[in-house]
């Protein structure tokens, strides 16, 4: 699960479909790399295009946004449970160094820069205070982005390892001894994780109601 900066292009003919139509949405799909613009979550993780939204960055509810409605420079992929979440919320206009509670634009702030995973846990931290906004107003670290997360991590060591794979076959046919044996714990251990995190998903449950209705104080 990566952040990277969404790259605005005006299509004019796409702008005049207006927000509800499909063409638009699928648009957006393409535009946002298949993932929430806010949370990164890869669109197959929760059931494709279907179940995805086209989220209005600055709430067409308020009255100053009302005329964004369908402007393409306001509409973005999100995921369902980020766009529950934001809602019409908008606590006020970013700034340049992140130093108030608010929404970054995600076509002119790379959120990669906003957010830190760690490859241990899973969680998401910030060190500005819209980093740090987002992360609770959007619940980042709910179970089941950790658990993507931690997938994501597994899969790019697990493919690591596997790059290795032929050198080690060929280690232990001519030679064998320390370097061999280190490699083979190393992916003895990987895949001992790997089965675990795969059992893992498939005893916890998807999204409950308790996760995409979470009561704020």
């Amino acid at each position: 699960m990566k952040w990277s900066l969404i790259q605005k292009t005006a299509n004019p003919t796409i702008e005049s479909y207006g927000c509800r139509d499909s063409r638009v949405k699928e648009f957006l799909r393409e535009e946002g790399g298949f993932r929430c613009v806010y949370c990164a979550v890869h669109e197959n993780a929760l059931g494709g295009i279907q179940a995805f939204h086209v989220e209005h960055y600055r709430p067409k509810s308020k009255p100053e946004f009302a005329h964004l409605e369908n402007s393409l420079s306001n509409l973005f992929y999100a995921c369902p449970i980020c766009n529950r979440f934001k809602a019409n919320d908008w606590p006020g206009e970013p700034k340049k160094k992140h130093s108030v509670s608010s929404y970054p634009d995600p076509s002119t702030v790379d959120y990669s820069t906003l957010f830190k995973v760690s490859e241990s846990t899973g969680l998401v931290s910030g060190p500005y205070v819209a980093s740090k906004y987002m992360i609770e107003r959007l619940y980042f670290n709910r179970p089941q982005l950790i658990l993507e997360r931690k997938e994501y991590f597994l899969r790019q060591a697990f493919e690591k390892l596997n790059a290795d794979h032929a050198v080690l076959i060929g280690e232990l046919v001519t030679k064998g001894g320390k370097t061999s044996g280190k490699l083979i714990k190393k992916l003895t251990d990987l895949n001992t994780k790997v089965t675990k995190h795969l059992m893992d998903l498939k005893k916890i449950p998807a999204y409950e109601l308790a996760d995409v209705r979470r009561r704020r104080s």
